[in-house]
């Protein structure tokens, strides 16, 4: 069982080296990891079925690494993954033509397709 010793000691500081990038604000209780405030993943992108399949159903550390008009890009603290989101997906992509619907069968492939692998 822990147990808080007390000390009479005034607060101090810690010398800042830069090297870590790490910046803790006690007062708000907010981490800041190189000029980036870390946050839980949104729960619009963490509920997403494919996330939740990969990552699980735990709330993940997250620091947003870009915005553009239509996608965010995430960087998952401890994960060494990142996602990017669309929220209004790729409606701009014309579909795929019939040329492409074909299944992958490596004894099919074209004479030009032979350099893919099996």
């Amino acid at each position: 069982e822990p147990h808080l010793k007390e000390s009479s000691a005034a607060p101090g500081e810690v010398e800042d080296t830069g090297l870590q990038g790490v910046e803790m604000d006690v007062q708000l209780g907010q981490m800041t990891l190189r000029s980036k405030h870390l946050a839980a993943l949104e729960s619009e992108i963490a509920n997403k079925p494919h996330v939740r399949e990969l990552f699980g159903e735990h709330t993940m550390q997250a620091s947003l690494l870009d915005r553009a008009e239509h996608r965010r890009r995430y960087k998952l603290i401890g994960l060494r993954h990142e996602i990017e989101y669309w929220p209004d997906g790729q409606g701009s992509c014309p579909a795929l033509g019939e040329k492409w619907e074909r299944d992958y069968d490596p004894a099919e492939l074209h004479e030009s397709e032979r350099w893919i692998p099996p």
